[in-house]
């Protein structure tokens, strides 16, 4: 018993001087030192991490899911007048969040300010600015411990930017959040769970366009409209509503498996290989076996060609066992099919 507690207190022990900050960046700015800390979290099976900066005077700085967004903004309009600035150009994306393997995309970085009259902005503003050359490769350093791409700062909280409409669907009382990175969301009224109803789940640029994919279960455009904000405006007032017969995730996907062959032709194979995992990734996440099959091939080749032998096994014979549930595949997709095979084959013959 005695030796247990002992264990328990030194895991105790060991899990809470993890939970301490600590210093990656001192510097100067104005004569007056400021600081990037870090504190790692741990727990039993997963830890995670968490940023501050910080300066004497100023509020500090938390950089986490309450500070900075998913992606880019769609619009700088939404921005409302309020105090911005862009550090680095990324565009915004059309393709939904989930459907990427990379995690860290651009986003703003929100400055705790009441107002764009409060002196904490101008001062952060102008030190993140002017030290943006010595911070950057700090945070470009974590980004494999999620530190978030900062592209830009904004002032205030990422909910003073969302668009909340509120409605019933289906006898349920929702509301709708369009966020400021796009993403288009509904959740039950308290906010605990999200629901689905056929709307496309990112905004689509140019033109603010909200899609809806006609089908059974799926939500109307006359539906969306009986949605209101606090001020009584419907959704159109700000978004143009379309409903569409075309699955929109199809257009996305062969955008980026175009992307991955115009890297290969400028023999970008590292790049190539980033697009293709993410074309297998969505096209996987929405069935689409044909791209699916497209991708997969390519990608195969390039992974023998780099020594990755065991992967390209794995995804090859993952590629083959689609064929029982799409009638049509080897008809779209014969030759690929006969590439991979082929391609299989030689590898298994080798004795891999």
């Amino acid at each position: 018993m005695i030796r247990l507690n002992f264990w328990v207190m030194g895991l105790i022990s060991f899990l809470s001087s993890c939970n301490t900050w600590t210093d990656i960046h001192v510097g100067e700015y104005n004569g007056k030192q400021y600081k990037i800390q870090e504190k790692e979290y741990r727990g039993f099976s997963t830890n995670h991490f968490e940023w501050r900066m910080q300066r004497r005077g100023l509020p500090a700085i938390h950089i986490n899911a309450n500070t900075h967004d998913w992606g880019p903004p769609y619009s700088d309009d939404i921005f409302n007048g309020r105090r911005y600035m862009y550090l680095e150009s990324i565009p915004y994306s059309n393709i939904p969040l989930e459907y990427y393997n990379r995690e860290n995309r651009g986003t703003m970085l929100y400055i705790p300010c009441a107002s764009d009259d409060d002196k904490s902005c101008d001062e952060w503003f102008d030190l993140i600015s002017k030290e943006w050359a010595a911070l950057k490769p700090v945070f470009a350093e974590r980004h494999s411990a999620k530190f978030p791409e900062i592209i830009g700062l904004v002032t205030g909280k990422p909910a003073d930017y969302e668009q909340l409409f509120y409605g019933t669907y289906m006898d349920q009382k929702l509301v709708l959040i369009v966020f400021n990175d796009g993403r288009i969301q509904f959740e039950t009224a308290n906010r605990s769970g999200i629901v689905g109803t056929g709307v496309y789940p990112k905004l689509i640029m140019p033109g603010k366009r909200i899609l809806i994919e006609t089908g059974e279960g799926a939500i109307t455009k006359a539906g969306l409209l009986q949605f209101a904000d606090k001020n009584g405006n419907t959704p159109d007032r700000y978004f143009s509503i379309e409903e569409t017969m075309e699955n929109p995730h199809s257009e996305n996907i062969q955008h980026q498996f175009n992307k991955a062959v115009a890297s290969l032709e400028e023999n970008n194979k590292h790049a190539a290989i980033l697009l293709l995992e993410d074309v297998k990734e969505y096209a996987t996440r929405q069935r689409d076996d044909i791209r699916l099959v497209k991708a997969t091939r390519l990608l195969a080749e390039l992974y023998i060609e780099r020594g990755d032998t065991a992967i390209a096994t794995a995804i090859l014979r993952n590629a083959l066992s689609l064929e029982k549930y799409t009638e049509n595949l080897r008809d779209s997709t014969g030759a690929d099919l006969q590439a991979i095979e082929q391609l299989l084959s030689g590898l298994e013959g080798s004795g891999i």
